[in-house]
């Protein structure tokens, strides 16, 4: 018995090396980058959802404040988000638009920014869910395209939630990112940030990054949750926000700010053109 014992507890000891072994080697093909100080013109900017049911308005105002980004995607915004975000925030972002899905609740997007943006295209939902919305800002690093949206969430058609949710949606996340891309002019680096609904191997990051885009967050930080949802049982914890990139800007940060109003953490990143930065 102890002999045999012996060997089940070597043969497993052997396994669990190979599978460390392994995970090294997958790890250091994928190593997070470092932080980087910028160089060259660079622009920053938040992707937020916070929260249609109002949260903490008070600490999600501070968290924006604290950032001081150039431009501030929202997600989930309404008519009342709106007065209290121009009356706290107009003079930090003299620049604020705000647009809403009708009838569809947690559906409103807002673009705040330091300098004037101008709406490329606003591209209603075909489905029972939220619009996106793309606007093109002059940056210090040059034009960029934002692509501001807030995708399917991991609920089926019958309701669900739960595993059958996130699985059963899966395609209609893909089908909207699919269905919003091509409302880019295609002639300057573009962005797309919001609230995904899903991972970094999601089947609309997935859809992106075959277009040679980035996930900004991925590259820095593979693991910091940017949600989470406290139930009676257990806290829910998950990465649904984004912020993808194109091949024509460089990414020197990204990270999850942990100081929230909201049941999402705030994202923030700072780029450049990958053509002016010095190597």
């Amino acid at each position: 018995m102890k002999n045999g014992g012996g060997r089940v507890i070597e043969t497993k000891s052997i396994k669990f090396t190979i599978f460390l072994l392994c995970s090294v080697l997958l790890c250091g093909c994928t190593k997070e980058r470092h932080y980087e100080n910028p160089s060259g013109p660079h622009f920053s900017l938040m992707t937020y959802n916070i929260n249609w049911g109002g949260g903490q308005p008070e600490r999600t105002i501070e968290v924006i404040r604290r950032s001081n980004s150039d431009i501030v995607c929202l997600q989930e915004t309404h008519t009342e988000w709106q007065c209290y975000l121009q009356q706290e925030l107009g003079e930090l972002y003299p620049f604020m638009e705000f647009r809403e899905t009708p009838n569809r609740a947690g559906g409103g997007l807002a673009f705040l920014s330091k300098t004037k943006g101008r709406q490329i295209d606003y591209i209603p939902s075909e489905n029972t869910f939220f619009d996106a919305w793309i606007m093109q800002f002059d940056t210090a690093a040059g034009p960029v395209e934002i692509l501001n949206v807030h995708l399917h969430p991991p609920v089926n058609e019958s309701g669900s939630f739960g595993v059958s949710g996130y699985f059963g949606s899966q395609d209609r996340r893909s089908e909207e990112i699919q269905r919003f891309y091509p409302y880019f002019t295609g002639e300057v680096p573009r962005i797309v940030a919001g609230d995904f609904n899903e991972g970094d191997d999601g089947d609309a990051v997935k859809w992106l990054a075959d277009r040679g885009m980035t996930d900004a967050l991925a590259e820095f930080d593979r693991s910091t949750k940017t949600w989470r949802w406290k139930t009676s049982l257990m806290t829910l914890q998950s990465r649904l926000d984004h912020i993808v990139y194109s091949s024509e800007l460089y990414c020197f940060r990204c990270q999850v700010i942990p100081y929230t109003g909201s049941d999402h953490y705030p994202l923030c990143g700072l780029w450049g053109l990958n053509e002016t930065r010095d190597d």
